[in-house]
């Protein structure tokens, strides 16, 4: 019997990169890594969103040699991203409301 784990822990950990990377080495760091689905359930938004981020250059990603392919994105990188996007986003409050 084997325990599975949630895709969440079990993705493949790679150095961090400025738009895209491959990694020969996938033990440098202990960096948690997402897919964008893993990501888009997170934040609350549909995949596609997370992919015209991605796009637009706005989220950095990976991408892992071997086995799995795909993007990832670095957990530190989507931390950054949100902490960024909410310094930008103006404050919510009656003076912005559209009447």
């Amino acid at each position: 019997m084997t325990n599975k784990q949630p895709a969440i822990l079990s993705t493949p950990k790679t150095p961090r990169a400025s738009k895209t990377s491959s990694c020969a080495n996938p033990d440098i760091t202990q960096e948690r890594f997402f897919t964008v689905a893993d990501v888009a359930r997170r934040v609350g938004v549909r995949d596609k969103t997370i992919r015209r981020w991605i796009d637009d250059e706005l989220l950095s990603v990976h991408q892992p040699r071997g086995r799995g392919g795909g993007i990832r994105i670095a957990e530190s990188d989507l931390i950054s991203f949100l902490a960024q996007s909410r310094r930008n986003r103006p404050p919510n409050n009656e003076n912005n409301k559209i009447s």
